[in-house]
């Protein structure tokens, strides 16, 4: 439990983060969201709404039956040099998936057997022979195709409460294996102890973006990170890769990849992304993470250097909270080493 000292130094952070959010949008008049149905995203996130409300992380979601968004962050520490590391997934580029329902179909059999007997290296040919459909990831606008986004999304039917619709979407989106379950997850100041070696994720903070929203955005810290590494490879590590069409069809057509960026990764990626014209991660993602997520991150960052004597984290939150943030117009069509396949899923 982190004691009055460690909590006021923590909020005192995130006023100073709200203060600098507030000139921030004093300076960079709002834009307008995507027109997207991951609109309520982009209203809520970032500096347009840099406050949330609190919200029972154990809310039912069956009693009344009704549907949340969930904005899922996951982080880790490298204990060799305290340096953080975030993970993403890639959204299926478009034109890189057989849909479902015309897998289905007699011709879409067809190309399954072929596949099947002649192997994945006839793609082309079979491609050429019974020409089907392609389309981009299941479930998501055009506008986000290709792009990386934080993990999460709908929640499942099968969520019982807020808290179990994140796990699930986590579970799924990022294809994770051994999934995560429910005793895995260790909430700060709840009754149950923090257990070494059973703990995987910690619940670092959530927020509901808006008093009457159904957006809610948690913040999870992995604890052990050679795991997170299996799960989330370095993005720029091409011998350990996460990804490919047994990702595609485990997150139901959605994702491709699973990966991690450190800070300067993400600010590199992005400003060469703005240099061409487009978005290296999803609008709502950046603007989720310029805002409450960033909030939660220095105020953990906090915690552990007044409670466990850790030097601070290097978040890079000033560089994140100056970016630009445009809306998303249109798909990301990447063209690199991980752009190898065609999915049926």
């Amino acid at each position: 439990m982190p004691g009055p000292d460690a909590r006021a130094a923590a909020l005192a952070t995130i006023d100073a983060a709200r203060v600098a959010n507030t000139a921030f949008l004093a300076a960079n008049p709002a834009r307008p969201p995507p027109p997207a149905t991951a609109a309520a995203l982009a209203v809520a996130a970032g500096p347009e709404q840099p406050t949330g409300v609190p919200f029972p992380l154990f809310e039912s979601l069956k009693k009344p039956a009704r549907k949340i968004q969930t904005g899922v962050y996951v982080f880790a520490i490298d204990p060799a040099d305290n340096s953080v590391h975030w993970a993403f997934g890639r959204k299926i580029p478009p034109e890189r998936r057989v849909p479902l329902g015309w897998i289905r179909s007699p011709a879409g059999q067809n190309l399954k057997a072929y596949l099947k007997k002649n192997g994945l290296s006839s793609m082309p040919q079979a491609l050429a022979t019974f020409n089907p459909p392609l389309v981009g990831a299941a479930g998501t606008n055009d506008e986000y195709h290709g792009k990386w986004a934080s993990l999460g999304g709908g929640s499942d039917k099968d969520a019982e409460t807020i808290l179990d619709a994140a796990r699930i979407e986590l579970n799924d989106e990022a294809a994770l294996t051994p999934p995560l379950q429910q005793h895995e997850v260790y909430l700060p100041d709840k009754s149950r102890p923090f257990v070494k070696g059973r703990t995987r994720a910690t619940l670092v903070g959530s927020d509901r973006l808006s008093p009457n929203g159904s957006v809610y955005v948690f913040v999870f810290k992995w604890e052990d990170f050679a795991e997170f590494k299996r799960l989330f490879p370095p993005v720029n590590e091409k011998t350990m890769v996460r990804g490919g069409p047994l990702m595609a069809k485990m997150s139901h057509g959605e994702i491709d990849y699973a990966q991690s960026f450190t800070p300067d990764e993400m600010l590199a990626f992005w400003t060469n992304s703005q240099a061409k014209g487009e978005n290296f991660f999803t609008s709502y993602t950046m603007r989720s993470f310029q805002g409450v997520v960033m909030d939660i991150a220095e105020a953990h960052s906090v915690f552990l250097a007044s409670t466990r004597g850790r030097p601070p984290l290097a978040l890079k939150a000033a560089e994140f909270r100056a970016l630009s943030v445009p809306p998303d117009r249109a798909p990301r069509r990447p063209t690199g080493w991980r752009d190898q396949f065609v999915y049926v899923t």
